[in-house]
């Protein structure tokens, strides 16, 4: 909300690093559902910018998403300069090769 974001001044970066951003509802209505056991009915959008509320717009991910983003990742040319196996999200590991 509007009072939030602005209460440590409307151009204060600070105020902006930490004010402008609800990640506990990006979290909450967006990555769990679609994180290991979620529902695939995520939020697509979370604010309201005329009421500037928090007015979730829910969609639902086909479920074939991750494998669509994964070959889609794959086919690409370019290498990644680090890549993190989030199989288990508690325990994210640096993949390194052999």
């Amino acid at each position: 909300m509007r009072e939030i974001r602005h209460r440590r001044g409307r151009d204060s970066a600070r105020g902006y690093y930490d004010d402008a951003f609800d990640f506990e509802s990006l979290r909450r209505l967006t990555l769990d559902p679609l994180g290991p056991g979620g529902s695939l009915r995520y939020a697509a959008r979370l604010h309201d910018l005329e009421t500037d509320e928090l007015a979730p717009s829910f969609a639902d991910a086909p479920a074939d998403a991750i494998v669509v983003f994964d070959e889609t990742f794959l086919q690409r040319d370019a290498r990644a300069s680090v890549v993190i196996d989030n199989t288990d999200p508690q325990r994210p590991a640096l993949v390194t090769s052999a």
